[in-house]
């Protein structure tokens, strides 16, 4: 063999070597690129798992708060046995009130009209089981407020009958009662305030007097 034969060979044989090495390389990093992936996926249906279990826990503990908010609210029923109207504007009537919820009823105010013209109460409390009786009549601060704490979307103005709105003294949420209603409205905190409750909120210092 030449020298010259010699050097080819061994120029082939270095070229065949690194070709072989090249081609295990990228055979290594096409694996570690695979594996990289698998991991990526895997760890991806991890963490989509860990918020499917927060999201299921979250909305079990959503479902235990709504639960004892329903068991410990107030409920109060109010009757109205008499009512008077004498002259154009003036109203008055008494009330009974009773709360046949679990919970306390706090800075309660209930509010009559008669044809249009209204009355409200003073502010009174109820605890649970208990039964207040109370009087209400006229009162010019309440006036511009009276339709706020009887309306209702979507409905025609209420023209004789009663609203009964509290605080729920565990919860701190408000209530407001209606006749024509077996469940309450209810305003949470979580939204802005609807104009029974900015309505009645008005008119709290004049009547807690």
């Amino acid at each position: 063999m030449t020298p010259a034969t010699w050097v080819e060979t061994l120029v082939a044989l270095a070229t065949a070597a690194m070709a072989i090495t090249t081609a295990y390389m990228a055979s290594e990093t096409a694996a570690a690129a695979s594996a990289t992936r698998d991991d990526a996926k895997a760890s991806q249906r991890a963490a989509e798992a860990a918020e499917a279990s927060v999201a299921a826990a979250r909305e079990t503990l959503d479902e235990i708060r709504r639960g004892r908010e329903l068991e410990w609210r107030p409920h109060l029923s109010i009757t109205v046995p008499t009512s008077k109207v004498s002259g154009a504007d003036e109203v008055s009537f008494d009330f009974l009130a009773q709360n046949l919820g679990r919970g306390p009823a706090l800075q309660c105010v209930c509010a009559y009209m008669d044809n249009r013209r209204g009355a409200v109460s003073g502010v009174f409390e109820v605890r649970p089981s208990d039964r207040e009786q109370g009087h209400g009549q006229t009162n010019t601060a309440a006036d511009p407020y009276l339709g706020d704490l009887f309306a209702v979307p979507d409905r025609l103005p209420v023209q004789t009958g009663w609203v009964a709105i509290c605080r729920d003294g565990l919860f701190g949420y408000w209530y407001r009662f209606r006749p024509s209603s077996v469940n309450p409205d209810v305003w949470t905190l979580e939204e802005p305030a609807p104009k029974w409750v900015t309505g009645l909120q008005a008119i709290l210092p004049d009547l807690a007097r």
